[in-house]
């Protein structure tokens, strides 16, 4: 399985010198982060969000998202650069993935990818680098002159990584596509918001995943394929045997709404009795965005206090779906509930105190 290994995290919001170290077993695919509240455990899920979105690049979209401004990623009584450093392994290869991104310009300044221990690509105000071959110098050294010249990352109009720039094409000539994507879908979802999960959406909004984002539930279950439709379906009524199915209603102007089809839970009545998500319950919306998630195509997800809205007695269902998801799952909680419903072997790897 693609999994991290390590994150560290240094000048990002609140966390300053941070490092994770995740489960050694592969099997074990969970992190569980508890800790009082404004102890950084949501800092832990913004980073590993923003850590994709340097893949993803456009990082000034992400910030406009969350009505954040550029400076609002530094700490005020901090300068400096934002300095990421993750490993994992991808394909049976361990990856080492280590940057320093300038807040004012949301450019990588300085780059490093090594796989199997050895550097298959480099950026730094001297040049790129990629499997050793020097692929663009700085402009002063083409030049031969001595004046100040833009380095290199200074050339590109790219926000955050310099590999989000290159094409899928050419990332896979240079054996380098398969961890960049795994890069690019680490990202946190948002199962929290229930007003923004009611929403409508409209035809034309962005529909590239199932869970990401802010974006409506009506958005992410139309981007399901059908086959993952029939298969939310079949996880929501593991834990909601009234609900009979789901779709997407197209309504006048262009607007879409999510639909919950009910029935007794016997279902010995026809299923008639139909939900938009506007009226459905907290609990429903939240849980239905979080089994999104689990169907989505990114790849490390980012989860804020899993349990809200949902009865104790469901908890111990829940963990086992994050478990059997085949995703690493990086998530918060306040609750006892959801740690006591750990196998003990796994909450001891996967409990981190912050």
């Amino acid at each position: 399985m693609n999994r991290l290994t390590r994150i560290g995290i240094d000048g990002f919001r609140s966390l300053s010198d941070c490092e994770i170290r995740f489960p050694d077993n592969e099997q074990n695919a969970l992190l569980c982060l508890v800790g009082k509240n404004g102890s950084g455990k949501s800092a832990v899920l913004h980073a590993l969000d923003f850590a994709g979105q340097m893949f993803r690049g456009d990082i000034s979209s992400w910030l406009a998202e969350r009505n954040w401004q550029a400076g609002d990623l530094v700490p005020s009584a901090r300068q400096g650069m934002l300095h990421f450093a993750i490993d994992g392994v991808v394909a049976g290869q361990a990856f080492g993935w280590s940057s320093a991104l300038d807040p004012a310009t949301l450019k990588c300044v300085r780059e490093e990818l090594r796989m199997d221990g050895r550097r298959v690509f480099e950026l730094s105000d001297k040049g790129l680098a990629i499997k050793g071959r020097n692929v663009l110098s700085a402009a002063h050294e083409s030049t031969g002159t001595d004046a100040e010249q833009p380095g290199v990352h200074e050339i590109f109009a790219n926000e955050g990584s310099f590999l989000s720039t290159l094409s899928d094409k050419f990332l896979q000539a240079c054996g380098l596509l398969e961890v960049v994507r795994f890069l690019k879908g680490m990202a946190f979802q948002e199962t929290q918001n229930v007003h923004l999960l009611r929403q409508r959406s409209r035809k034309a909004d962005r529909t590239d995943d199932a869970g990401r984002g802010k974006t409506s539930l009506a958005c992410r279950v139309a981007a399901l394929s059908a086959s993952d439709r029939q298969r939310l379906l079949e996880k929501m009524q593991g834990f909601f045997p009234w609900i009979a199915g789901i779709r997407i209603v197209s309504l006048p102007g262009g607007t879409r709404e999510l639909v919950f089809r009910e029935q007794d839970e016997s279902g010995s009545a026809p299923a008639r009795r139909e939900v938009p998500a506007a009226q459905a319950g907290d609990g429903l919306l939240r849980l239905t965005a979080l089994l999104c998630a689990l169907l989505s195509s990114d790849t490390v997800l980012a989860v804020n206090e899993i349990e809200n809205g949902l009865h104790p007695e469901m908890i111990g269902q829940l963990v086992q779906e994050l478990r059997s998801s085949g995703k690493q799952i990086v998530f918060t909680t306040h609750s006892p509930v959801v740690v006591n419903a750990l196998p003990d072997d796994v909450a001891r790897e996967s409990v981190l105190l912050s």
